[in-house]
């Protein structure tokens, strides 16, 4: 019944995420949905708050003047006149500014412990202070190898601000296996989907933290 249940419903909600945030017929299709269902799990008791932030659609200043006129849809930190879901991770306030250092030391951190493909590292690194500045902001494949160009027009695509709601491209699966150090005899393969799901929860923690800073 599960199965017939979510075919039913999978490709209305597909066509919901295109129209939420303008995506091309296929992209859906170029989203890792198990590492999306295994960033979510753990946060059940943030059910209500989760669900509206992947959807773009957590109660900022826009949102709450839908239903209470007398609220006002400025930003709480800034001057801007009409937070956004976006614009609470791209904010100019000073406590934004150092949630986003904080999340890319955090980011790095990981990548380096242990370290693994620079080029992958470079290319989130770059994606995700795309997110800080520009919503439809875009990787360039410029002096990348090309085996990593299908990966940058995929999550280009999905767009990169999706990875702090959970959503990423399938490739990077094709990537994310580590590399062994000098000083390893060999190096353990783990499931591809694991560097992204490690990723993942680092980006969706720290939007759980800006949220409780807001």
């Amino acid at each position: 019944k599960t199965a017939i249940r979510e075919a039913a419903t999978l490709p209305q909600y597909h066509d919901y995420l295109r129209h939420r945030f303008q995506w091309a017929p296929g992209t859906p299709s170029k989203v890792d949905w198990e590492v999306h269902s295994t960033l979510l799990y753990p946060y059940d008791d943030q059910r209500p708050t989760i669900v509206k932030h992947i959807h773009g659609i957590a109660p900022t200043g826009k949102y709450t003047r839908r239903y209470n006129p007398h609220s006002s849809p400025q930003c709480p930190c800034c001057p801007c006149s009409d937070e956004t879901n976006d614009h609470v991770i791209q904010c100019p306030g000073q406590s934004r500014a150092l949630w986003r250092q904080q999340t890319i030391q955090k980011i790095r951190t990981h990548l380096e412990n242990p370290p693994g493909d620079p080029t992958l590292a470079s290319i989130l690194l770059q994606g995700i202070q795309q997110s800080f500045t520009d919503s439809n902001g875009v990787v360039p494949t410029t002096g990348v190898p090309d085996e990593y160009h299908q990966l940058i027009h995929d999550q280009n695509e999905i767009g990169w601000t999706q990875l702090f709601r959970g959503r990423w491209a399938l490739e990077w699966r094709r990537h994310s296996l580590p590399i062994a150090s000098p000083s390893q005899a060999k190096c353990t393969p783990e499931h591809p989907a694991k560097w992204a799901t490690r990723c993942g929860r680092i980006l969706l923690a720290q939007w759980c933290e800006l949220w409780k800073l807001r």
